[in-house]
């Protein structure tokens, strides 16, 4: 699942905290999973098995995460 977050950009020379984006990418993973499982598509427990995170713009955070079906 991939989901994407517009924020502001960092001030020259400070880094990005991606924790928050993750989290948020990940709780909506979650949700997600719990649709798919409502659906009858999956009939695990959600495990994220890989999450990756970067900047796909100055102004956009990607993150991925990966989790079985």
């Amino acid at each position: 699942m991939s989901y994407a977050e517009t924020i502001r950009e960092a001030p020259h020379g400070e880094s990005t905290d991606f924790k928050p984006f993750a989290d948020r990418a990940e709780a909506f993973a979650n949700s997600y999973y719990n649709l798919l499982q409502h659906f009858g598509e999956v009939n695990t427990p959600f495990l994220p098995t890989h999450r990756e995170w970067f900047l796909a713009d100055r102004k956009l955070v990607t993150v991925h995460i990966c989790f079985y079906r």
